[in-house]
């Protein structure tokens, strides 16, 4: 029977002396399947670790030339695959680290189509968790933010979209998302779904740590008496000072009258800024010749009472802000 390249149906005789024998051949062509070695980068989108394929949906995309009456089947590993044994892989199939599986393509009685198909977890954009303190400063138990104020801090694309979520799992799924402006109470951590055409997603974690300054023992107003001086002494609570003044210790020495404050640092890195007013208490001024009088023992008995009271009105000329007191030596 000579060789044909073209289908058809052929007719056959066959002579043998004085007989004849005729038939028919049909000539079908079978086309080979055409598959290209291809590698799909995929997204983690729920960032479970595992990426979910279906292993049919990419039959038009490997086999340029598909058709419905191809027999596809894909494989593990390259033996089993030439093989063309039962260990197919199920149509709902994923992976969890890069993997290389292999398909085989078969049509008829042409040699099967063997090629490798690589899977690859896609890059994810650029992000870093951020974490910084919020100061209640004003001592309210609650502090306003607006989360997008953070966001160079996270990452340093540009052109990319993006979502809040109080939890990380929320975030994973694109579940439940909330606004950028927050009020905090608490220490709290947020979490910002990132997304940009032509790279997968990722996810940032975004901790606000909530703390409140403290102050010092230092009372608002010192008194010293008129023309003296004092020391201002903050306490050994804080891990950093800086006075009015400039100095950086816990205190400052001899200050006279005067407005100061210092500025505290807390260990959680909450500053309050601390006033203190240094006044002066005036000098009593007394004149003993004020008090110049004759007092009489009127009742004979040896005994003289005296009202100090009188005393101190009459000789103490600034009154009204003096507690005075009285001794019968000048040792007590």
């Amino acid at each position: 029977f000579p060789s044909h390249d073209n289908a058809g149906k052929y007719e056959v005789i066959i002579s043998n002396s004085n007989c004849n024998l005729k038939g028919s051949i049909l000539l079908e062509y079978l086309e080979k399947a055409i598959v290209a070695p291809t590698t799909f980068n995929n997204c983690d989108t729920d960032f479970d670790g595992n990426i979910p394929i279906k292993l049919d949906d990419l039959n038009t995309t490997i086999i340029t030339n598909y058709k419905p009456e191809f027999a596809v089947k894909y494989y593990l590993n390259l033996t089993d695959a030439t093989l063309g044994n039962s260990n197919i892989l199920p149509n709902n199939w994923s992976y969890n680290t890069d993997t290389t599986i292999y398909v085989r393509v078969e049509n008829g009685v042409c040699a099967p189509e063997i090629q490798p198909i690589e899977f690859i977890f896609g890059n994810k954009i650029s992000v870093t968790n951020y974490s910084t303190t919020i100061c209640d400063e004003d001592f309210n138990n609650t502090e306003a933010v607006n989360l997008d104020t953070y966001l160079p801090q996270l990452t340093s694309e540009t052109g990319y979209t993006h979502q809040f979520y109080l939890t990380k799992n929320d975030a994973n799924v694109e579940q439940n998302p909330i606004a950028p402006s927050q009020n905090l109470t608490a220490t709290t951590t947020f979490y910002v779904r990132i997304k940009k055409s032509g790279i997968c997603d990722n996810i940032a974690a975004l901790t606000f740590k909530f703390g409140q300054p403290k102050k010092s023992n230092l009372p608002p107003v010192i008194t010293v008496c008129e023309g003296e001086t004092t020391n201002l002494d903050a306490g050994l609570e804080f891990s950093a000072y800086l006075w009015s003044n400039g100095e950086t210790s816990h205190q400052i020495k001899n200050v006279g009258k005067g407005d100061y404050y210092v500025i505290l640092t807390s260990e959680n890195n909450c500053t309050y800024t601390q006033k203190i007013s240094v006044v002066e208490s005036p000098k009593a001024i007394i004149d003993i010749s004020k008090f110049n009088t004759t007092i009489c023992d009127q009742n004979l008995d040896g005994t003289i009472e005296v009202n100090l009271n009188n005393v101190t009105a009459a000789i103490l000329l600034n009154s009204g802000i003096y507690r005075v007191k009285y001794y019968a030596n000048i040792t007590d």
